[in-house]
């Protein structure tokens, strides 16, 4: 339907890499000319070089990390040690927790040349409820949505890396 990729993760019950799985989805991915992008299941995985490998063995061409961290800031370390060792061979995305507020320093350390951020505010919408039914996620009538000044501010600071 126009998509440009598909993210996915195949993980074992050991946390490793479902080689099988993982090959057949970005072998099917790549047969419709789209781009294959394995996800944050990467992050729960016991050895992130192994894993990189094998999604590199299996033609991925984008890896989405927070460096096994709860916040690609947090894992920046093994972020960078990814970019450096793999970059040439796999793109490595940094996600988790950007914002305009430390994508410069993010970038500017681990040398990551694409980021994936929520840039998530809060819409009120007085049509999200009713006496029986609420798609509110917080107060009444409010509900998460990607917040446009945000993706500006982290656009223009990205730029400056």
């Amino acid at each position: 339907n126009g998509a440009s990729g598909l993210a996915f993760g195949f993980l074992d019950e050991k946390r490793s890499v479902n080689r099988e799985l993982t090959k057949k989805m970005a072998d099917l991915v790549h047969g419709y000319g789209r781009e294959a992008v394995f996800h944050r299941a990467f992050d729960v995985t016991d050895d992130p070089f192994k894993a990189v490998e094998t999604l590199i063995d299996c033609g991925l061409n984008r890896l989405l990390t927070s460096g096994k961290k709860a916040t690609a800031f947090e894992g920046r370390y093994l972020i960078r040690q990814l970019e450096e060792r793999y970059g040439s061979y796999i793109e490595i995305m940094a996600g988790s927790g950007i914002s305009a507020s430390n994508v410069r320093e993010l970038a500017e350390y681990t040398g990551v040349k694409s980021i994936h951020a929520s840039c998530r505010g809060y819409k009120i919408d007085h049509t999200a409820s009713s006496a029986d039914v609420s798609f509110s996620y917080q107060n009444d009538d409010q509900y998460e949505a990607t917040d446009l000044k945000k993706v500006e501010e982290l656009v223009r600071e990205f730029k400056r890396c």
